[in-house]
């Protein structure tokens, strides 16, 4: 309960001249639980025993005039209607071991003075302990997140659900940040994000709260796919992440704007409101192009138009109409007798 502590009721000098002689000395008093062979959930402090404050005689002469006196000490559990608690029986009490005048002439002087001893367990409720579990992507882009509470704490779930930020941080100088109620109960409770807010990533973590706060529970993520970009057109999704546009071919897309096309090699997209593009290749620079224009395309460069028309040995061939000559890879005219 309060733990062991040590209770000295020695006689104290004065200036009134107490004569300091020991009572019963300081002594050890434990109230920390111990577990009983009984199985009593609230194991048995200390039990009960006696003590005793009396003077005792000494060769100074003291005859040993009484203090408090030997009283009772109970603190074992005892069982009750709810249940056997495990909470300390005797709970606050007083402790007594001033000296009391008495017939004898004792002068009645403070041992240690009187004082209250409280060894009643206290609740204590700290924050809950929430679970973060998986959360993962529905078909139609909706994300599903639940989490549930593994300890409440030892208070009530008053709240719970789960935050998302554009960031790892909750700092919300540094990220976005959405506190959202989930459904449920405790035990198992769930959030369906229609949309995420985030454009590439999305952070959660589930929290719960009861009357010492909040509990959150670990990080996880979601990585948020970009949507299909506008200037494709129809694709059809092929085997290793191909996809097969009916104008501009096959390709596989990767992120941010990069894709790998089966027969101009490495370009980075940047599409326009009009269904357009522009493709930046490592040879050629920008070029704009869109479905009805390709297999044309405007060269910024040269602002000329040039003409793909197959590949060679690997090397996309373009026509230029500017120099009425055929240009590969290193960017020099082919000789159309070649």
């Amino acid at each position: 309960d309060s733990g062991p502590f040590h209770l000295n009721t020695t006689d104290q000098p004065s200036m009134s001249g107490d004569s300091g002689y020991a009572d019963s000395g300081p002594f050890h008093l434990n109230t920390t639980d111990q577990p009983s062979m009984s199985g009593d959930s609230g194991y048995a402090d200390s039990g009960p025993f006696h003590l005793d404050t009396t003077d005792s005689p000494s060769m100074s002469g003291d005859s040993g005039y009484a203090d408090s006196g030997p009283f009772h000490l109970d603190t074992t559990d005892s069982p009750s209607m709810s249940g056997d608690s495990g909470y300390a029986d005797s709970g606050l009490f007083h402790l007594k071991t001033t000296d009391s005048p008495s017939m004898s002439g004792d002068s009645g002087y403070a041992d240690s003075d009187s004082f209250n001893l409280n060894t009643t367990d206290t609740k204590v409720t700290y924050k809950p302990l929430v679970i973060t579990e998986e959360g993962f992507m529905e078909e139609d882009k909706s994300i599903q997140l639940s989490g549930n509470v593994q300890f409440d704490g030892n208070g009530d779930i008053s709240d719970f659900g789960f935050v998302i930020s554009s960031r790892i941080t909750l700092d919300q100088s540094k990220s976005t940040v959405y506190w959202v109620r989930g459904i449920g109960n405790p035990s198992k409770f769930s959030l369906k994000v229609t949309e995420s807010p985030f454009p590439d990533v999305i952070y959660f973590r589930a929290w719960a709260k009861n009357a010492a706060g909040y509990g959150i529970g670990p990080v996880k993520k979601i990585l948020i796919p970009e949507p299909a970009q506008s200037w494709w057109g129809e694709i059809t999704e092929e085997i290793g992440g191909w996809k097969s546009s009916p104008w501009f071919g096959t390709f596989i897309y990767y992120e941010k704007g990069w894709l790998y096309h089966s027969q101009l090699g490495w370009l980075y997209s940047s599409g326009l409101d009009n269904q357009s593009v522009w493709l930046w290749s490592e040879h050629y620079g920008w070029l704009w192009t869109k479905q009805g224009v390709w297999p044309f395309l405007f060269r910024n460069e040269s602002a000329s138009w040039i003409y793909f028309t197959t590949t060679q040995n690997g090397t996309p061939l373009f026509y230029d109409y500017l120099t009425s000559s055929y240009l590969g890879f290193d960017n020099q005219a082919i000789n159309e007798a070649e």
